[in-house]
Parts: structure tokens; C-alpha cells; sequence
């Protein structure tokens, strides 16, 4: 896509989220909305708050788990990028974090790129998975979803086999660059050559070899069983906030209801339209807590202070990790420093 018509697209996007948001909060009064609001400052939001960064580290465990397998990292520079990736995803529209927390842990960690892209993929179809799990848990409570349940219920277990055939098939090896190159100085010695595109192809495939080795990464039981606790345990710490936080509603949600608006805000960011995802986020709220009896200002309400959940408690956890990277820093140049001095002359 040339970038004029890129910029227009994600500019119409852009504009198409503010329209949605405006026409969220278009009909509520606004002195409702305020009460709301204000009746969310509590210990339910303090205790929301802790979960949804509970949910932060657990996703963070699920990267470093995936990141171990290549390479030995440190959790807290782990915690520092996927705090980075978070906040551009709600900071900035199209999902902008994806990106920069590849270029980003390549440049820090020294993990190549086809990996990072691999375990990025990984995490997408983790998160597909509790997401149908999700809905077909849901057709036991929401009477209209039954008649979809044996639907849910194939694309479950359709999902969970192409997982298994993704990750268990076997994969031909591919020669790495420096094999090229040791064949390229053979070839020379005996007046032969091979153009440049050759070497473009080999890179492309070594490439490719590169991310399907990322891919293959759940082939370790071990690998496997830690990314799904730690995936289930991010999504339980969601689920959790929601439903604590929605006890100061009138009235408060059921857990089935909790559910289901987790279900719904993660459709809607599927259209990472604007920052924060405004807009598709506030319908997500609407549409799902509409059907439980819950009005359009607590929705509306609700869906304001979950978006500020995820921004503070992301912001906080990075202040945390920023400031014992710091320390830890410091901690190792001072005592360099007094190694340094207590050496002897020679």
C-alpha cells in the first residue's frame, strides 16, 4: 500500500473511531455519566488495577518463556519492552506496538527478527484459542449463543488442530547464510559464481527458516504447558478485574456477564482504529452489558475507567521496571568501582 493511501486509510479510520465515540456519549447526560464515574473511585478500582497488572506480568512470563528457548534474557528487560509494546497499542492507532517491540528487542536483547515475529504469532494464536473457549463457555449462560455452541465447539477443536500440526510437523533444514557464503569462496576458487539474487533467495529462506524455527518453539512439553498457565492465568486476571470492577454498576454484572464484555472489548480491538482503541471499545461495552440489563451511561462509564485501568496500570509497571533497571545499573557500576579500587598496584 503506497503511503498516500495508507495515510488516508488510517486517517478515515481515525475519524470513523472519533465518530463512533461521539455517537457512544451523544445521548447520556453528562452530570449521569460524571455520577458514575465518580462512584468508581474505590477500593473495587484499587483492587482492578491489580489484577489488570497481574495480567501484564503473566503476559510477560508467557514472552519470556518463548524468548528462553533462543536465548537466556532477563525478566525486567523483557518487562520493559512488553511495557513499551502496550503502551504504543494504546497510545497510538493500527496497533503501532507490534512493531517496536520487535525492533525494539533486537536491538536490546539481540534476538533476530524471524523469531520475534514468530513468538508475536504465537501469542496471537494463544489468545484465539481462549477466545473461542471463551464464546463456548458462554453458550452455557446466553441463551441466543446456543444455537451456535456446536459451532464453537468445531472451530475449538479445528483451532486446537492446526495448532498441533502447526507446531509438532516436521520442517526441512535450510542452509544458513554462512553455508552460502563458504560455498560462494568454494565457487570462486573453481571460476564459478552465483549472482546476487541468489543470495537474496538463500536470505529469504533462511528467513523463513528463521520464523518456522519460532514457530516450532511449543514443540517442548515443558514450553507448551507454560505458555497455556500463564496465558490462562492473564485471562482469569482479566476476567477478575471486570468483574470486580463492575460491582460498583447498577446493576452489577454477573461473572457471565464480565465474561462476555471480555469477549467483546477483544472483537472490538480488531479495529485498533484510534489510540486506545476509543470508539469500537465503547460499543464493545454497550452491546455486550446491553443484554444483561445494563444501561448505556454505566457502559459507557465503565468502558472509560477499564481504558484508564489499562493505561495507568501499564504506565506504573514501566515506572517499576525503569526504576530497578536504573538501580540495578547503578548497583553494578558502584561496585565495579570499588573492585577497581581495592585491586592492588602492580
Amino acid at each position: 500500500m503506497r503511503k498516500p493511501t495508507k495515510f488516508l486509510f488510517q486517517l478515515t479510520g481515525f475519524l470513523l473511531g472519533i465518530a463512533a465515540f461521539v455517537l457512544a456519549v451523544y445521548s447520556i447526560p453528562l452530570r449521569e455519566l460524571w455520577a458514575v464515574l465518580s462512584n468508581s473511585f474505590n477500593f473495587y478500582l484499587i483492587v482492578c488495577t491489580t489484577l489488570w497488572m497481574l495480567n501484564i506480568l503473566f503476559q510477560t512470563w508467557r514472552w519470556l518463556i518463548m524468548l528462553r528457548w533462543r536465548k537466556a534474557v532477563p525478566f525486567n528487560s523483557t518487562l520493559k519492552l512488553f511495557i513499551l509494546h502496550r503502551l504504543a497499542n494504546l497510545l497510538l492507532p493500527m496497533r503501532a506496538g507490534e512493531g517496536i517491540r520487535i525492533v525494539a528487542a533486537r536491538q536490546q536483547l539481540g534476538v533476530d527478527i524471524p523469531f520475534l515475529m514468530a513468538t508475536s504469532i504465537l501469542e496471537r494464536v494463544l489468545n484465539a484459542a481462549f477466545l473461542t473457549v471463551m464464546a463456548f463457555a458462554l453458550t452455557f449462560f446466553i441463551a441466543d449463543l446456543r444455537e451456535y455452541q456446536m459451532a464453537l465447539l468445531a472451530a475449538t477443536i479445528l483451532l486446537t488442530c492446526a495448532m498441533i500440526w502447526l507446531v509438532w510437523r516436521r520442517r526441512p533444514e535450510v542452509p544458513t547464510i554462512r553455508d552460502r557464503e563458504q560455498l560462494l569462496t568454494a565457487n570462486d576458487q573453481k571460476n564459478e559464481s552465483i549472482s546476487d539474487n541468489g543470495i537474496g533467495k538463500q536470505r529469504w529462506q533462511n528467513f523463513v527458516y528463521q520464523f518456522l524455527r519460532g514457530l516450532a518453539i511449543l514443540k517442548s512439553p515443558r514450553l507448551l504447558i507454560g505458555t497455556v498457565l500463564t496465558s490462562l492465568g492473564s485471562w482469569v486476571s482479566l476476567w477478575l478485574g471486570i468483574f470486580v470492577l463492575g460491582q460498583n454498576l447498577h446493576p452489577a454484572p454477573s461473572a457471565a456477564a464480565a465474561l462476555n464484555l471480555l469477549l467483546f472489548i477483544n472483537i472490538a480491538s480488531l479495529i485498533p482504529v484510534t489510540p486506545s482503541n476509543i470508539g469500537p471499545f465503547q460499543w464493545g461495552c454497550i452491546l455486550s452489558l446491553s443484554y444483561f440489563g445494563i444501561g448505556r451511561t454505566e457502559a459507557v462509564a465503565l468502558s472509560l475507567v477499564l481504558q484508564a485501568v489499562r493505561i495507568f496500570s501499564a504506565g506504573l509497571l514501566g515506572l517499576y521496571a525503569f526504576v530497578v533497571d536504573s538501580w540495578l545499573i547503578s548497583f553494578k557500576s558502584s561496585r565495579r568501582q570499588v573492585v577497581e579500587t581495592n585491586q592492588p598496584m602492580v
